[in-house]
């Protein structure tokens, strides 16, 4: 096991979660240095070897990529709900607005 440093940086005033900082590499890549809360990095960490992998880059890279992609979609999927605006009689759009509140409150 290898042994980790001690936390760079100490909790956010009134939370008990403590920011870590991290250094990620990988050869087809930059190097760089994230901060994150012990229990992203231990969720990570855990995710990464159930994967059989040693480190958390490529979970890393794969969040940055769907990030992104979600964010170059999202004028596209905005516009598509705009279509719809006026599709919904008044009962209808009633009927599911109280659908989603008691979902929402469920």
């Amino acid at each position: 096991m290898i042994a980790l440093p001690p936390p760079l940086l100490a909790p956010v005033s009134g939370s008990t979660d403590v920011v870590t900082t991290c250094m990620s590499m990988d050869n087809d890549g930059m190097r760089t240095t994230i901060e994150m809360e012990d229990k992203h990095r231990a969720a990570l960490l855990a995710l990464a070897a159930r994967r059989g992998e040693t480190g958390f880059s490529a979970l890393v890279r794969e969040a940055i990529d769907g990030y992104l992609r979600s964010i170059e979609r999202e004028p596209a999927r905005r516009k598509r709900a705009l279509r719809t605006r006026g599709a919904l009689s008044a009962k209808e759009a009633t009927a599911l607005r109280r659908h989603a509140e008691a979902v929402r409150n469920s």
